[in-house]
Formats: structure tokens, C-alpha cells, sequence
């Protein structure tokens, strides 16, 4: 397994990023399957791997193959055949490795609670802008909310696994956070900044001009509102389009070339406290308002420490996961169906 797919395995045992972005690509993989060839429905019921007798199916496989095409394909990178075969071979080592690692929790009798579910199904609730659209999501993968809690918990007894075999046994001690802080001066520069909240009326490409002409008339409306002292974060929240409303528009801290050309040209060009004329992007009509700004420059090492202990700790973790899942795998009974 190269370095880049280990690290996205093991990085969904220690933070569950796998159970969680598989949830958000979801609706994608729904659509994806409207139209199913017989070959995929055939796959469902053919074993790609069992792990201790358990089967891996080749569609478990198919699917999280093509998320990590189409992941691919939306940074502008082409998979040629090859690739594929050994992305393949990546994608069921992982999903061998997160089978052994499970089976291993149980053995050890690790077991999630049911506050602990509650809270994760609780976090993953909070990227959706409303209860109806995270229905409307499951509802599309034609996943259950007790289906949903049965994955959260599995991924969660990874997790305990992990946190009690491999977490208390890494240590970074402060010569070694000193040394890469010395080693890599250029980790530490940093670039002009911008911090800036923005109400939102979306009109995106495909609205009618008759939308657009009502979405700029009714940021012309909050714009008046806040030209006469009202609360730009309040009406943020009442009013705006973007995720980022609950949190009054803010989106905190962003250097050159995050935003889209046009939002960041204004953003740049405002002082704080400075509210701008309405802009245009291909998500709608903006108005934004720069609270602060930090000049470029070089963190300190005491602004670094925590930060860099922190990668240390994570870099170090993922090698021992890494042995650890290894050392699973040797013990156990793997069979890999032939293709």
C-alpha cells in the first residue's frame, strides 16, 4: 500500500473520517447507482476477501474504489487502467485492515455507548443545514437510522481500540518539537490573511434571471439595514445562504487563492470593520465584512509548539497503527478471492 492511501486509512482509525466523508459522498454514490449493470448486482453477492470467515464483498469494493475515483476526477487527476488495478488492490488492503482492526475490538470487548453513538450521529447531524436535509440524505442512500448507528458504532470501537493499544505508548518530547520547528523554517511562514464574514443570496449559474434580480434585491434590502447601524452577524444568521451563517458569516481566517477570484479581490481590498458593495460570484451576491487581518510573516516558535507536537504525535501514531494492523493481519486467516 503506498504512503498516500495508508495515511487515509489510518487516518479514518483515529478520527473517523472514512465512516464520515463516506456519509457526505453518499448521495453521489446513490445517484451513481440508479442505473446498476447486472454485474454489480452480481458483485453484492461475491466474496472479494473473508477475513476470519467474514466476507468482504467485491461490491464493498466497487464502491469505494469508484469514490476514490471520482475524488480523483474532481482534482483534475486521471486514473489510467493500471492505476485502477493497484487503487483496487489499495482500497480492499484497507478495508481487509479495518475488518482485522474490528475484530480485534471485539475480541477485547470494546463496545460504544449509547450516549457515545448519539453524540457522533450528533457531529455528523451538524454538517447539514437542517434535520429534513439530513432525512432527505439517508432517504437517498436508502440507509436507516439504525443502520447508521450500527456503522458509528463500529467505527467507534475501532477507534477505543486504537486509542488504548496504540495512543498511550506515543510520546513527542520537547527536544524533538524544537528540532523539526529549526528543520523546517519554511512549515512556519505565513501569508497575508484575511478574516471576513459574508451574507449569502444564492443564485448560481442555473437560476432564472428572474431569481437573480430577487436574490440581489433582497441583499440590496440587508445592505440598507446595515448602512443604518443594524448587526451585521445577526442578520447573518437571520438571513444568509451559507453554511457559515449560525456563526454570523464568519469564515474566519483565509490567504490568497481560497476564495473564488472575485470574493477574495474584495476581501483583500477592505479594511476591518470596512462593509463592501454587493459582489457577484458563481454561488450568488455577497456582501462581506472584514473584521480582521494579519500581515505575512513567521510564527514563532512558542505560536508553533502545540501544532507541531501535535503532527509529531499523529506522524508517530500512523507508523505504529500501521505495525499494529500489520501484526493482526500475519494472525489472521485473509483470503483473497482471485480476480
Amino acid at each position: 500500500m503506498n504512503s498516500k492511501m495508508r495515511w487515509v486509512v489510518l487516518t479514518g482509525f483515529l478520527i473517523g473520517a472514512l465512516l464520515i466523508s463516506g456519509f457526505a459522498l453518499a448521495a453521489e454514490d446513490k445517484k451513481a447507482a440508479k442505473k446498476e449493470p447486472a454485474v454489480a448486482k452480481e458483485a453484492k453477492g461475491v466474496n472479494a476477501a473473508t477475513v476470519n470467515g467474514v466476507g468482504i464483498t467485491e461490491a464493498e469494493v466497487q464502491k469505494e474504489t469508484d469514490r476514490f475515483k471520482r475524488q480523483a476526477t474532481a482534482a483534475g487527476q486521471q486514473i489510467s487502467p493500471d492505476q485502477m488495478k493497484e487503487l483496487r488492490k489499495e482500497v480492499l488492503d484497507s478495508l481487509v485492515s479495518r475488518e482485522v482492526v474490528y475484530q480485534e475490538s471485539q475480541r477485547r470487548g470494546l463496545k460504544a455507548s449509547e450516549n457515545e453513538i448519539d453524540e457522533k450521529v450528533g457531529d455528523l447531524k451538524k454538517g447539514f443545514p437542517s434535520e429534513a436535509e439530513y432525512q432527505a440524505v439517508l432517504q437517498r442512500m436508502n440507509v436507516t437510522e439504525a443502520e447508521l448507528r450500527k456503522q458509528v458504532s463500529r467505527q467507534l470501537a475501532m477507534k477505543k481500540l486504537i486509542d488504548q493499544t496504540i495512543a498511550p505508548e506515543v510520546t513527542v518530547t520537547d527536544a524533538e518539537v524544537k528540532k523539526y520547528y529549526d528543520e523546517h523554517p519554511e512549515d512556519f511562514k505565513m501569508p497575508e490573511q484575511v478574516r471576513a464574514s459574508h451574507i449569502l443570496k444564492k443564485a448560481d449559474a442555473k437560476a432564472s434571471e428572474a431569481d437573480k434580480a430577487k436574490a440581489k434585491k433582497e441583499l440590496t434590502d440587508l445592505q440598507q439595514r446595515l448602512k443604518k447601524g443594524e448587526d451585521f452577524a445577526e442578520l447573518a444568521k437571520q438571513s444568509s445562504d451559507c453554511p457559515s451563517a449560525p456563526r454570523g458569516g464568519d469564515l474566519g481566517f483565509f490567504p490568497r487563492g481560497q476564495m473564488v477570484p472575485a470574493f477574495e479581490e474584495k476581501a483583500f481590498a477592505l479594511k476591518p470593520g470596512e462593509l463592501s458593495d454587493i459582489v457577484e460570484t458563481q454561488f450568488g451576491y455577497h456582501l462581506i465584512k472584514v473584521t480582521d487581518k494579519k500581515a505575512p510573516g513567521t510564527l514563532t516558535f512558542e505560536e508553533s509548539k502545540d501544532r507541531v507536537a501535535q503532527y509529531l504525535k499523529q506522524e508517530k501514531t500512523t507508523d505504529q497503527v500501521s505495525k499494529f494492523i500489520d501484526g493482526l493481519k500475519s494472525k489472521a486467516d485473509v483470503k483473497i478471492s482471485a480476480q
